[in-house]
């Protein structure tokens, strides 16, 4: 239990890095795992429409599927950019904050604590950990934002399709997730 409180309290500080463009980070990062999501759902639908269109021999909808995924591609052409912009400046800012957090720090600590450590230590801690942190903002959060995201729009995307079968691999798919996490021990 101390371990969680711990690894939330280490997420929470390394948010405040963030305060400034934190909002844009978060909005930023919602709206990019949103746009990649529909992106693959919607070419779902679109080799959908395709493979209809050939198995009907109807070139109306064969048009129709090219002329959708065309528009759908320029619009997240468009504004994809503009997302990926606000989210990774929103890091560069909050990985600098927190070099410049760690590096006034480190001036401040009496110079016996630099006496008896290897003078290594102080250059890991600002390039190893600095650049761990700056994983975590780009990649390992999004990373989970991303998966939670596509697993939404798969579900939505699946009941548009026959909401019955979703309903049932929804429902299958429940099933050993409740098992296991009654089941399952904390490592």
């Amino acid at each position: 239990m101390k371990a969680q409180q711990k690894s939330t309290a280490t997420l929470v500080r390394l948010f405040q890095f963030l305060r400034p463009r934190l909002a844009h980070y978060v909005v930023a990062m919602f709206f990019v795992a949103v746009i990649l999501a529909a992106e693959r759902m919607f070419t779902g639908f679109v080799v959908k429409w395709f493979t209809d269109s050939v198995a009907k021999k109807d070139m109306g909808l064969l048009t129709q599927a090219v002329i959708y995924w065309g528009i759908f591609n320029l619009g997240m052409a468009l504004v994809l950019p503009v997302f990926l912009y606000l989210w990774r400046t929103s890091i560069v800012q909050g990985t600098a904050n927190l070099r410049q957090a760690l590096f006034s720090h480190l001036q401040r600590l009496p110079l016996g604590y630099y006496e008896s450590r290897h003078s290594g230590e102080a250059m890991s801690i600002l390039s190893n950990d600095v650049a761990a942190a700056e994983q975590a903002y780009q990649e390992n959060i999004s990373n989970l934002v991303n998966a939670v995201m596509q697993g939404l729009g798969a579900v939505v995307f699946m009941l548009i399709l026959k909401w019955d079968l979703a309903l049932l691999i929804i429902l299958g798919g429940l099933a050993p997730l409740i098992l296991n996490t009654a089941y399952a021990k904390p490592l």
